[in-house]
């Protein structure tokens, strides 16, 4: 090991960092980040579409309502980086559903969200989830969406 690297410890295992990077870790305007997966496992697996290992962590504890610095959930996070099929499958998951309504710091739900950053598809995707059946005949269905639960303090 040289004189420009210092041999340093994480999640058990050990990795040899240069020095100039140690240095940035203390100066937060050094640091640039152009990946964003939410701060916990089980972000990171939503916002990789991975439901294998998102129901593996929900089965050991994770809470998909649990929030990041930024106030986000897995919710927020699959409208971020475009996963509308992990948005449907973390709302409607068998053993502990998502909630759409927890609002991050900036004052989103992941529905308002999803208009603020254009992201119709998913945005249409939400509209999808929230319908409620308020008549049905046969094989006539009258949906509606459900804006009171959208509007949910």
């Amino acid at each position: 090991m040289s004189g420009s690297h210092r041999k340093t410890q994480h999640s058990g295992a050990d990795f040899d960092v240069p020095l100039t990077i140690i240095a940035q870790e203390s100066n937060t305007a050094a640091r640039k980040s152009y990946a964003y997966y939410g701060e916990y496992p089980l972000a990171f697996a939503a916002c990789f579409g991975n439901k294998d290992i998102y129901d593996l962590l929900i089965q050991y504890g994770a809470n998909p309502n649990l929030q990041d610095s930024f106030g986000n959930t897995i919710l927020h996070m699959c409208v971020i980086n475009y996963s509308s099929s992990m948005y449907s499958y973390a709302v409607r998951h068998w053993a502990k559903p998502a909630d759409p309504h927890v609002i991050n710091h900036a004052g989103l739900t992941p529905l308002t969200l999803a208009t603020k950053l254009g992201r119709k598809h998913i945005f249409e995707e939400m509209l999808e989830l929230m319908k409620v059946v308020s008549y049905s005949f046969s094989k006539i269905f009258f949906e509606l969406p459900n804006f009171i639960s959208a509007s949910k303090p």
